[in-house]
Parts: structure tokens; sequence; C-alpha cells
């Protein structure tokens, strides 16, 4: 006694009656009776910004445009002087910069400086001469 249909699930080769047991897949299962509902779909997002607006890109060598709502961004490159990437948010020089500035003016003025002393020594050594 058994299911004697080889097209069931619980087939049974040697049974010699077919006792009604067989069962089967179900192609199509009912649909289910509590189906999830569907999400609610996310709310737009307000503006971040008024369109046309500017502003200094967050590496300060950039620049931003806001267009439709979000915020758009030039992706150049900053190269540094000199590896140091410390300038000042308006475009100003950076700290490599500034001391090769101080240190030209020092030298300038040094040099000025050695000059007149060289002027006023060659100068007390003329004087004897021309007496």
């Amino acid at each position: 006694m058994g299911c004697m249909d080889s097209a069931a699930n619980n087939y049974n080769a040697e049974a010699t009656e077919d006792d009604g047991s067989c069962t089967y897949a179900n192609p199509d299962p009912d649909p289910d009776p509590n189906p999830e509902p569907e999400p609610e779909p996310e709310p737009v997002p307000e503006p971040t910004c008024v369109d046309g607006e500017t502003r200094p890109a967050d590496d300060d060598c950039n620049d931003c445009v806001c267009g439709g709502g979000e915020w758009a961004c030039t992706e150049m490159a900053c190269n540094p002087v000199d590896g140091d990437s410390s300038s000042s948010s308006s475009g100003g020089m950076t700290t490599s910069q500034m001391v090769r500035v101080v240190l030209g003016v020092l030298s300038l003025i040094a040099g000025v400086f050695l000059i007149t002393l060289l002027i006023r020594v060659r100068d007390q050594e003329d004087e004897g001469k021309f007496e």
C-alpha cells in the first residue's frame, strides 16, 4: 500500500496498491492572505541651497555652485607649495610663501646696509688722497 503515482512527491515504487495518500507540489500557491503593504515613497528632500548660490569648497581651492537645490563643486587638483597646504580661505599666501617673502626682504635690507657701509669705508680711505 502507498502512493503509486510517479509524479507525486511521495511516490513509492514498491507499493502494490494505491491508498490515496499521494501528495503533489503546488505550482500556484494561494496568494498570501496578508500581503506586505507597498513601502511609502521617500519624501523629496528640501533643497540645501538656492540655485546660483556659490561658496568655496571644503578644500579652500575649488568652488561650489548650487544647481537644482544641490551643491556641485569643481574638482581641480590643488597644488600646495613645498608640501605646505596651509593657505588662507581667501586665497592668500601659504606659510612657506610668507617666509620666503620675509627672508627676501631681510636679504635686500642687509644688502643695502653692506653697500652703504662699503661706500662709507671707501670714502674715508679716499679723504686723505685729495688734500
